[in-house]
């Protein structure tokens, strides 16, 4: 395997786990740590179209890598370091992740569509 990259393993900056002093803040096992740094979760509810109660988290996540890698496994890598995480069910692994630039581009059209659905962005009426 000489194309094999080791990582030495490091939280990200807003890992609870690390943050609470449950694990190090680098080298944990990744069977211990988990496979995600987690921040602080956020929530918002509201419900799905047949009416029943539903929850959308999101967070700041970052894979959490302790060990070689493939150069494959390590582009993956690279493309899921420090990304918002969104979850629909909830659980250890988000259900979608978007880059911060993707993440503002989610929250711009979530605000342009609230103002849509309440009328704001109407235009001011005409009087002659």
């Amino acid at each position: 395997m000489t194309d094999a990259i080791v990582i030495h393993g490091w939280c990200a900056n807003f890992c609870q786990s690390a943050i609470c002093g449950d694990l190090p803040t680098n080298g944990a096992d990744p069977d211990e740590h988990g496979r995600w740094c987690h921040s602080r979760t956020m929530f918002v509810e509201g419900i799905d179209v047949g009416g029943h109660q539903r929850v959308a988290y999101v967070e700041a996540v970052a894979e959490y890598v302790h060990g070689v890698l493939t150069p494959e496994q390590n582009a993956l890598h690279n493309r899921l370091y420090n990304v918002v995480g969104l979850s629909i069910v909830g659980g250890p692994d988000p259900d979608i992740v978007l880059t911060a630039g993707e993440a503002r581009q989610l929250a711009a059209a979530l605000n342009h569509f609230a103002d849509v659905v309440t009328g704001i962005d109407r235009p001011a009426p005409r009087y002659r």
